[in-house]
């Protein structure tokens, strides 16, 4: 087969020599007279609204979810924003049937009718003022598609109730509605006019007929193309009455353009151009012989100009057009038209058939008798009484006497929809995902427990991680476990969690349980063992204000286990430790960053959070120990990260990250070091503060130059800006199937930060530029405290690369450190995971 890029080149050249023999046929962009608008380059107009004197234009912007409602004057070119509402979703489909404008027949009022967080509102504006009114929609309708007013009080809609199109009349005084017709029928469209004396409407629709009759349900709804209908009056006695009949093809957007005229679009000729059908001849005549699809147009019966839209070189352009038919009978016919419509006045060959020569008919006559090899058959038995036929005609009466509607489609007899015969959809689960792998991301808090002798952070080693996830059809439901099993061997991991999505306040319930056995004392012989329990429990509720925007609330229960495996007397002596602790944890949080590659975003993200902690003891075994509160834990902190994207595909990661720690047990936060840092190592030259009692201690990540503890607090703030280099996607690689290649990343790197305990790095129970000497070591003599100046703020800077290498996506620095002003030794590191 052809590669994919030449298989492109050749389908743009055999289009593009296609449709050049008929440029000069249509009007050309560039003769049209534009009506500049607000819109940038890509964005869409979603609606043009004249106002009834035909001076104003009133307009819809609708960029990804964003929306606002302009309005120009289209002699003086002022304009101005009339309505905002929504903020862009790049993650959902933009929902262009919304705002929907419409005029007042006196010019002075607007009403636009928009949706806010699925709840559908009405807001009437002055425009002259800006004033406005508003008011929430009845919840009955499911969605509107149009709206016209009728007189000050009440408007004309096509929305959609119980899944099906029809139109309505809703008094706004008292928020009350009324059905013109109930039938499946699509009636779309419609606008308010004047016809014979009677207010009526105008809309289109795919109806069959002309009766005004309720119709049942039916399991076939009608696909056939959409027609132009006037209903005649909107009270009693009301007439349909049918404008067009095409089977071929839809005529949809129609405007009352006075003196019994419809300004409307078809595609009669391959592309959708306005018509004008005088309603009492029932002749069209053309309007427009565009180049493009008209998307949409308006007119009114004040106005000479008629306004219409369409897409021309990466920008939807509204254009204005002089509202007189054009002189010739029909726009020219596109090789799209050709084959698709019926051209009037075509001759169709007929190939000639010849007629098969009849075989010469062969009379029986009685006394023939026939000669075979076969034998004679055996007796037949004899048929079904009729008794036994009409049993049978019963029963089959009695299931299926109204199996079938009155419906036929394709030439068949349609079944009838029977409600009393429909289930209910049920929980039905999947199992959505299993993976295996090879990781040593961080489960959970990562909060490792300050309890007992060893302050370095314990280094997670590469484990084998088993998780499995299990979902509803819906997604409401979400079971996922897992299990990690360490390379070292010397413990397990496995956790669980089961989320409901189904309701407005998203709920989670897990658990998480780690067991290991450590290293407790190195130096001593024979060497001691350390064993490790934790049981996290946690309940979590977040509410979502929007798609970017949610809070949560976590309250979650901990208890921690420690105690010496038994090597000698002297471990076997030693007691357990048990902590316990109870967590409040509240965030606010707002991302709408998304993935343009692997470890490539674009966006925002960020989240403030503030936790109370209170550790507490319930004991039974040796006697009773209750203690309500025996230590309590304050945090506030911040993670903001921003990508600005440059180049197309490089992009430019800002993070800052900042947490304090209060009360009577901190958290020792430690800077230095990478998250994920496979081969870790502890800075044992920066001492920590005596006499303090902390809780937990934890990694503050990257701070790349320095081993972990380069800087350690109860406070810290730290800064990395790096930048991402996908250079082989400039070079074309952008759809290899080489994973290595195509996710290649170079970047280069500046991290800043510092730590501090007390109220500012300067305090002075800040032990960074404090060193106590004793002489001799072991039994001291001499105690001296000496005091010197280093610098609380480090940096750090380098360059790396990243990659995906069997499914893994690998990271590789190399970074040189700056503390007190001098320039460290470079220091490589490895590690697993992505951003930052």
């Amino acid at each position: 087969g052809e590669e994919y890029e030449q298989l492109k080149r050749d389908w743009y050249t055999y289009y593009n020599t296609n449709f050049a023999t008929e440029t000069n046929k249509f009007e050309k962009t560039e003769n049209l007279d534009r009506v500049l608008l607000k819109n940038k380059k890509g964005i869409p107009v979603s609606m043009l609204k004249l106002s009834p004197d035909g001076q104003y234009l009133a307009y819809a912007i609708n960029d990804r979810g964003k929306e606002k409602v302009y309005l120009k004057h289209l002699e003086s070119g002022e304009e101005k924003i009339i309505f905002k509402n929504n903020h862009k979703n790049i993650f959902q489909e933009t929902d262009f049937n919304y705002p929907i404008l419409s005029w007042h027949p006196r010019g002075h009022q607007m009403t636009i009718l928009y949706e806010k967080r699925d709840i559908t509102k009405l807001r009437r504006i002055n425009v002259k003022s800006g004033a406005y009114e508003e008011q929430l929609l009845t919840e009955n309708f499911q969605r509107v598609y149009s709206m016209d007013y009728i007189n000050d009080d009440d408007y004309l809609f096509s929305a959609s109730v119980d899944g099906y199109s029809d139109l309505f009349i809703y008094r706004s005084d008292n928020r009350s509605h009324r059905r013109l017709f109930e039938d499946y029928f699509d009636d779309l469209d419609a606008s308010v006019i004047e016809y014979e004396g009677r207010t009526s409407v105008l809309f289109r629709s795919n109806r069959t007929d002309l009766e005004i009759k309720r119709r049942r349900i039916d399991t076939i709804l009608p696909i056939r193309n959409f027609d132009l209908f006037i209903l005649k009056g909107i009270g009693d006695n009301m007439e349909m009455i049918q404008l067009t009949n095409t089977k071929d093809y839809s005529e949809t957007q129609p405007v009352s353009v006075g003196n019994n005229m419809v300004l409307y679009l078809k595609p009669q000729s391959g592309i959708l151009n306005s018509y004008i059908l005088d309603i009492e001849s029932g002749h069209s005549f053309p309007v427009s012989n565009l180049e493009r699809n008209t998307i949409i147009h308006h007119a009114t019966p004040a106005a000479e100009d008629y306004l219409f839209s369409y897409y021309h070189d990466g920008s939807y352009k509204v254009f204005k057009k002089e509202l007189v038919p054009l002189e010739t009978a029909a726009p020219d016919m596109t090789n799209l038209g050709r084959s698709k419509y019926y051209v009037k006045g075509s001759s169709v060959i007929i190939p000639f058939i010849p007629e098969e020569d009849k075989e010469e008919e062969i009379r029986i006559t009685e006394g023939m008798k026939f000669q075979t090899e076969f034998p004679d058959p055996v007796d037949l038995e004899p048929l079904e009484d009729q008794k036994e036929q009409e049993e049978s005609s019963e029963i089959f009466d009695k299931y299926f006497k109204d199996y079938y509607s009155e419906t036929v489609q394709d030439g068949k007899r349609v079944i009838k929809y029977n409600p009393m015969r429909a289930s209910a959809s049920r929980l039905k689960f999947r199992l959505a995902d299993f993976t295996t792998k090879l990781d040593n991301e961080v489960l959970f808090e990562g909060l490792e427990s300050y309890t007992g002798n060893d302050k370095e952070l314990t280094n997670i080693p590469v484990g084998i991680l088993f998780k499995g996830t299990i979902k509803d059809l819906f997604e409401d439901y979400q079971i996922e476990v897992g299990l990690r099993i360490p390379t070292t061997f010397n413990g397990y991991e496995y956790f669980g969690l089961f989320d409901n999505n189904k309701y407005l306040w998203d709920k989670r319930i897990a658990f998480y349980r780690k067991s290991e056995t450590v290293s407790a004392d190195p130096t001593l012989f024979p060497g001691r063992k350390e064993k490790r329990h934790t049981f996290l429990g946690l309940y979590r509720l977040k509410y979502p204000f929007d798609i970017y925007r949610s809070i949560r609330f976590t309250g979650s229960l901990r208890m921690d286990k420690y105690y010496q495996l038994s090597t000698d007397i002297q471990s076997f002596n030693e007691g357990f430790n048990n902590e316990k602790r109870l967590s409040l944890k509240a965030e606010y949080v707002f991302d709408n960053s998304f993935d343009v590659g692997v470890n490539i975003k674009n966006g925002t993200r960020y989240k403030f959070f503030a936790e109370v902690i209170n550790q507490f003891n319930f004991e039974l075994e040796d006697g009773i120990d209750i203690d309500p509160s025996d230590g309590i834990t304050g945090v506030i902190g911040l993670d903001a990260r921003h990508y600005i994207p440059f180049f197309k595909h490089a992009i430019l990661a800002l993070r800052a990250s900042a947490a304090s720690s209060f009360g009577s047990n901190k958290i020792v936060y430690y800077l230095g070091g990478m998250e994920n840092w496979v081969f870790s190592k502890f800075d044992q030259s920066i001492p920590l503060p005596d006499g303090e009692s902390f809780s937990y201690k934890v990694l503050a990540p990257h701070l790349r130059g320095f081993d972990n503890n380069i800087r350690n607090g109860n406070t810290f703030v730290l800064s990395n800006t790096e930048v991402r280099l996908p250079i082989f996607r400039f070079l074309g690689f952008d759809h290899n199937h080489v994973s290595f290649l195509r996710n290649f990343q170079l970047t280069s790197f500046f991290d800043i930060g510092l730590a501090w305990y007390g109220l500012g790095p300067d305090a002075e129970d800040n032990p960074l530029n404090t060193v106590t000497v004793e002489s001799p070591p072991d039994n001291p003599v001499v105690i001296v405290e000496a005091r010197y100046f280093r610098d609380p703020l480090v940096l750090g800077y380098g360059f790396g690369f990243r990659t995906t290498l069997l499914g893994y996506f690998l990271k590789f620095d190399y970074a040189w450190g700056v503390e007190t002003g001098q320039v460290q030794d470079p220091k490589f590191y490895f590690s697993l995971g992505m951003d930052f």
